[in-house]
């Protein structure tokens, strides 16, 4: 079920994520459960907004402080953590995914420029998250989802978070922004 609290402290919608994860983990083994790690801190939150070049959301910089990326987000996937700059290898991930899906974004017009395109999620596969810098979006959200040759934007971490707790009740409940096709 779709959350109908918008303004709950994003440590709700981690719990909710968690807790869908779990139901869905003890019905499936498959299913990975995220993991949390030790908040960062504000030093290296700061560090990473000054390689990111603007500023980061307020919600993202306090998932950052609550949780320093959070292992199996979806999947393989991973929340990454201010540890991963510059180069770790799930950073070098969702670059290659950033780079393999340059024709689309550019034919979708996401952004000027695939650079303003900030990782903030990769892993093994063909799916990445990132943020949009809010200087060169075009996107009609700050957050964006890379997955095979689909494109979805994210108003803020809470709605992310709510998408991935229950997609299904959440496209239902038209929480989906849309995407304008040039």
């Amino acid at each position: 079920m779709v959350d109908s609290r918008p303004d709950a402290p994003l440590d709700h919608w981690i719990s909710k994520l968690i807790n869908a994860r779990e139901t869905d983990h003890s019905r499936r083994s498959s299913v990975r459960v995220p993991r949390l790690r030790p908040g960062a801190s504000v030093a290296d939150v700061d560090a990473l907004e000054t390689r990111a070049g603007f500023a980061l959301p307020a919600d993202y910089r306090e998932l950052l402080l609550l949780s320093d990326g959070i292992d199996d987000f979806y999947f393989s996937m991973h929340l990454l953590s201010t540890q991963d700059w510059p180069d770790g290898p799930k950073i070098r991930e969702a670059l290659g995914v950033r780079e393999a899906y340059e024709d689309l974004l550019d034919e979708l017009a996401i952004a000027n420029a695939p650079e303003d395109l900030f990782p903030i999620a990769g892993g093994a596969g063909t799916n990445a998250i990132f943020l949009a810098n809010p200087t060169g979006r075009v996107a009609p959200g700050p957050i964006i989802w890379l997955e095979h040759s689909d494109v979805r934007c994210f108003r803020d971490m809470p709605d992310l978070f709510d998408c991935q707790a229950d997609e299904v009740a959440y496209d239902r409940a038209g929480k989906a922004l849309d995407f304008p096709i040039h």
